[in-house]
């Protein structure tokens, strides 16, 4: 990464971190709440972009990105939701990177046609949509619909599943605040949270390694971008970036299901076994876990709710449709 690309995501970083924390700050209302989530879009777009050599494609991001944390600095300061003075440094700190690559790609020009270091001098088109694909296999999407209609929670288990729901609802809007500018639906990261970290804000999303350090297990070493300690909206944005989920269009039921089975491994199909990452506490799993990377147990039973009960359950009251 060169100097300017780690820029980018410095800046990216701070960003984020500032923005998640107002999106769910006390006072702020449904306007500047899609403010927000606007310039979370943006900012993702300005992310996805470090490493690109594209200079338009940089243009664009950047300059939206700086425009839109200009908008929600400016509309959030009665809030006192966070320092708005910093969240303008940072927006101004994007928009300078911004021109100083216009200018080592376009140099002044000798005449009355030099670059001026402008907001309106710079193109306002909006950001890229995500990759609209499907890749649930057939075979697999009939299965995860079967499944999923006969899914019944195991009685001895509901209580606990009815603590799950708790928290994931009470963590909603910190799941909001990651994947909505991505397009990822709550719930999904929700139930990652579950899996991977027993809801703890102070464990990677990629894994449940603490945050004090970049990950140790599979996938190691990540964030690659940034320093520990992390916060928990970093690395929960690095690993749905890492896992491609902010290309992913298709989260219908199977969508959803497949995405969740993909981020912990499709091992338990090589083994007939329905993957208790989805199916655990319900009636359709019973025994048969990794008890660590790679390591395969056929006796040990998952004392963990599975993401495809926890959905089953939050459809059933209605919380999703």
């Amino acid at each position: 990464m060169n100097p300017m690309d780690a820029e980018i995501a410095r800046v990216y970083a701070e960003a984020l971190q500032r923005l998640s924390r107002m999106l769910v700050a006390p006072g702020v209302n449904k306007a500047q709440r899609e403010k927000l989530l606007l310039a979370l879009r943006n900012l993702h777009d300005a992310y996805a972009c470090v490493g690109q050599t594209g200079i338009a494609a940089r243009a664009v991001v950047l300059n939206t990105l700086a425009a839109a944390l200009h908008g929600v600095a400016a509309e959030v300061a009665p809030t006192n939701a966070t320092n708005p003075d910093a969240l303008t440094k940072a927006a101004e700190h994007a928009r300078q990177l911004l021109m100083q690559i216009a200018r080592e790609v376009f140099p002044p020009a000798p005449s009355d046609g030099q670059v001026t270091d402008t907001h309106s001098a710079v193109a306002s088109e909006g950001p890229v949509p995500p990759v609209a694909t499907s890749k649930v296999p057939s075979a697999h999407r009939a299965e995860y619909e079967r499944r999923f209609a006969e899914c019944v929670v195991l009685p001895s288990k509901s209580g606990v599943v009815d603590g799950y729901i708790t928290k994931l609802t009470a963590n909603r809007a910190r799941y909001d605040a990651v994947g909505a500018s991505m397009g990822i639906p709550w719930w999904f990261i929700g139930g990652i949270h579950a899996l991977e970290s027993a809801f703890a804000f102070d464990r990677h999303l990629h894994n449940g390694d603490p945050l004090s350090a970049r990950t140790r297990r599979v996938p190691a070493n990540r964030p690659v971008i940034g320093a520990p300690p992390f916060t928990w909206e970093e690395s929960a944005a690095d690993a749905l970036v890492y896992q491609k989920l902010d290309q992913w269009d298709d989260w219908s039921l199977a969508g959803a299901l497949y995405k969740w089975e993909a981020y912990n491994g499709f091992g338990y199909r090589k083994r007939g076994i329905p993957s208790p990452y989805l199916w655990s506490f319900s009636n359709q799993y019973s025994k048969g876990r990794y008890v660590r990377d790679h390591i395969f147990d056929p006796n040990a039973v998952s004392n963990q709710c599975g993401t495809a009960v926890l959905l089953r359950v939050l459809m059933n009251s209605g919380i999703v449709k």
